[in-house]
């Protein structure tokens, strides 16, 4: 779910060329309309906003530690107390798993010892709150995490001469066959030219793009294949 989240996010919702983040606008400015209405009235309201952004951190926290680095994850609760004892199942996740249990559980600093670590079951006396810092770990997990070996689609990536004139050179190698995008886009973010878009073999390449500039100065150009977007500056002389 983490990995899928960033994932989403970086491609979704993160400007490539000025590195801003798209709240409730389009690309091109507009209101996001669904079926449920307009996004920046719901689900892309500044309180929704926030509240994805911190569950979002809040589950690749919990990613990094418990499947990543195999280790514990630590997490803090306040409870008030009350005057009867009561049990509480500690589950920080949407769903539940029986491979996840209690490593460690603390009370205002001090150890605590009423709680079962596979139920998850953290018991209270009557009168006892406070601060508790809760240890969760998974237990199970495969000896290894299967990498992937695929490369990046792009390699080698060259913008030459920079500064340019009137032509420049977009010189890449490809680790194989791909769809490739190559844009150029004013220092306010509008397109001013495609330079390519279609598929390209395997191998490496060298696409020149000719064009004079009636306004020198700063321009951008991102190149997508794959879903992998690379994009820097380019100075017109």
């Amino acid at each position: 779910m983490a990995d899928e989240s960033l994932k989403f996010f970086m491609e979704y919702f993160v400007d490539p060329v000025y590195g801003e983040v798209y709240a409730d606008r389009s690309r091109e400015g507009g209101r996001v309309s669904y079926s449920g209405g307009f996004w920046d009235e719901n689900k892309g309201s500044m309180g929704k906003a926030a509240y994805h952004s911190i569950e979002t951190a809040y589950y690749s926290y919990l990613y990094a530690k418990l499947v990543l680095q195999r280790d514990t994850a630590r997490l803090y609760y306040h409870f008030k107390p009350v005057n009867f004892e009561h049990q509480i199942r500690m589950n920080p996740l949407a769903v539940d798993f029986e491979k996840f249990r209690l490593a460690d559980v603390q009370n205002n600093g001090e150890s605590w010892s009423h709680f079962d670590p596979h139920t998850r079951i953290l018991s209270l006396p009557a009168g006892a709150g406070g601060v508790f810092e809760v240890a969760y770990k998974m237990d199970g997990l495969p000896d290894f995490i299967q990498e992937t070996t695929a490369k990046n689609p792009v390699d080698d990536l060259r913008v030459h001469p920079n500064p340019f004139n009137e032509k420049i050179s977009f010189s890449f190698t490809l680790n194989r066959p791909e769809s490739v995008t190559i844009k150029i886009w004013n220092p306010l973010g509008q397109l001013v030219d495609e330079i390519y878009s279609g598929s390209l073999p395997a191998g490496k390449h060298q696409l020149l793009w000719n064009k004079k500039f009636s306004e020198k100065g700063m321009y951008f150009y991102s190149l997508q294949a794959d879903g992998e977007m690379l994009s820097g500056k380019v100075i017109a002389q």
